[in-house]
């Protein structure tokens, strides 16, 4: 009785475990749903003023030349779940790739034209595009680091610091992924002792059962 005992408490730790985690897990991936967070960019690019335009999840955020947030630029479709990837051309027009359809817009995101002409894909960024040349000469770089992502700008040997990730995209995925591996760990120390408690056991090896003396 005593064993049973025993082994009833060891599952405690796992079932609470659930209790914690399963809601926990269930409001990080609405948040990641939501578009909260940002996983990775659509592309960046600057227009002539040097002001900075970086394609998200459902919008397009512009940061002036000093990191501040200045305005949102909704996508010409309601794209959260869809393909998409943005850039800017001669300094004053953002061309937006959805689903393989092209939409020419001015720098508020006002819809210039549209095409779905392949010839235009070459001038969309790469999926992992790290830099931009600004039609000012400037060059803005993204850097991936621990603590989030930085787009730096250099002209003319400075080097300044136009946007810095929120840490809510850093913190969510990691606390997410935490929360993953504790709920799977918990899961098969649970089966593991739940086994035992109802006294399965392991299928007999039969060369244990056999007497050693006849090999």
């Amino acid at each position: 009785m005593q064993k049973k005992a025993n082994e009833m408490k060891k599952l405690i730790f796992p079932l609470v475990s659930f209790f914690i985690l399963a809601p926990t897990i269930i409001v990080l991936l609405c948040i990641l749903a939501a578009g909260k967070v940002t996983l990775g960019f659509q592309g960046f690019a600057a227009d002539k003023d040097g002001n900075l335009y970086l394609g998200k999840n459902s919008e397009i955020e512009v940061y002036d030349i000093n990191g501040n947030h200045t305005r949102s630029i909704d996508y010409p479709l309601d794209t959260t779940l869809c393909r998409h990837s943005i850039t800017i051309i001669g300094g004053d027009k953002i061309i937006a790739d959805i689903e393989g359809r092209y939409y020419f817009t001015d720098l508020y995101g006002k819809v210039l034209a549209e095409s779905e002409n392949p010839i235009f894909l070459y001038l969309m960024p790469k999926t992992f595009q790290t830099r931009f040349a600004a039609a000012d000469g400037a060059e803005y770089r993204l850097f991936n680091a621990i603590n989030g992502a930085k787009i730096i700008r250099f002209k003319d040997g400075k080097a300044t610091l136009v946007y810095k990730a929120p840490a809510m995209d850093t913190i969510i995925p990691v606390v997410l992924a935490l929360c993953l591996f504790w709920f799977l760990a918990a899961a098969l120390y649970f089966l593991i002792n739940a086994k035992k408690l109802l006294g399965f056991k392991e299928h007999e090896d039969p060369f244990h059962a056999c007497d050693r003396h006849y090999f």
